[in-house]
């Protein structure tokens, strides 16, 4: 805090809520309840530099724009139990990317919690009381830092009323007393917080149990990806090269790559498979039918995909 006349200004508060870059150089304290508002369509970032950025009467962060945080230290929220408690809110479509920092909150409140954005118009039912179904309230990516709360209860955590959709999109980080990769939210809708192409990994922190999310190790040869692709319910990340389609895949198996770069050759060829998954890869088709593709092949999901020639599907 700098003394301005007769105001007290808060240079930390200020730049953050108007799209500044933030290097602590001490501990700082929040001196609201609600902690520091990074507004909408603000861009600001805040680098921790090993410090602790804390509020003790309530939420240390809240997002409504975009912000990134780097560096180690503590990012903590210590205030009494409240809905819009957290070391990071984020509402009104806020984004918040998490590259490094130690995340806590006290008291039941959760570590990082993302509110109702606007209701869709349309309602659920809920022990027989009907309520209102709403958007996603904002976007967290987490690429490191360690995460946890008291009594190790939400550690991530969204709206109950946001629709079929993970606000969440974990590729890194530990998180104590709680799996990304298995969550219930949106009423059993949403399994999953840990983004495509990466897994969680149970292990320890300070002794208690936690979960490390890391990338799958990409698969580089045809002989990697046939063993691969056997497994049911497995995950495949595939780098970039050409690879033929063999004729059965596992039930449930999940193939990722990088884009056009990363090659499915179909032609001539028919693949059996059930539940399936397919992001982010070309497909080489013959040029004509020839009745060759996919058979058998039961909700099977094409995500980001490029097809060429003409694919046959039934």
């Amino acid at each position: 805090f700098e003394n301005n006349g007769d105001r007290i200004y808060d240079s930390v508060s200020s730049a953050l809520q108007e799209g500044g870059a933030v290097t602590l150089t001490e501990d700082y304290s929040a001196s609201k309840s609600s902690g520091v508002v990074i507004k909408m369509n603000k861009v600001s970032s805040l680098d921790l530099n090993g410090y602790t950025f804390k509020n003790e009467k309530g939420t240390a962060l809240d997002v409504r724009g975009s912000l990134t945080i780097n560096g180690s230290g503590k990012v903590l929220c210590e205030g009494p139990v409240g809905e819009a408690n957290a070391a990071v809110f984020v509402q009104d479509g806020g984004k918040v990317v998490i590259n490094d920092g130690y995340y806590y909150s006290n008291n039941g409140n959760s570590c990082i919690y993302v509110q109702a954005g606007n209701k869709t118009g349309r309602t659920i039912t809920i022990g027989g009381k009907v309520e209102p179904l709403y958007y996603g309230g904002g976007i967290v990516e987490i690429n490191g830092g360690v995460f946890e709360a008291q009594a190790n209860k939400f550690v991530l955590n969204q709206n109950d009323y946001i629709e079929n959709e993970s606000c969440f999109s974990v590729k890194g980080g530990i998180f104590v007393g709680f799996n990304p990769a298995e969550v219930n939210e949106c009423h059993g809708k949403v399994t999953s917080f840990v983004a495509d192409g990466y897994k969680a990994v149970e292990t320890t922190y300070e002794g208690k149990p936690a979960w490390k999310v890391e990338a799958i190790p990409a698969v580089t040869t045809q002989e990697a990806f046939n063993s691969a692709i056997a497994e049911a319910n497995a995950t495949v990340v595939l780098a970039a090269g050409t690879y033929d389609m063999p004729s059965t895949i596992a039930d449930g198996v999940t193939i990722i790559g990088n884009g056009e770069g990363t090659v499915l050759d179909m032609v001539l060829k028919n693949t059996t498979c059930k539940n399936a998954s397919f992001k982010n890869v070309k497909i080489l088709c013959d040029a004509t039918t020839n009745y060759k593709g996919f058979i058998g092949s039961d909700n099977t999901v094409f995500e980001d995909c490029t097809f060429t020639g003409k694919h046959f599907s039934y």
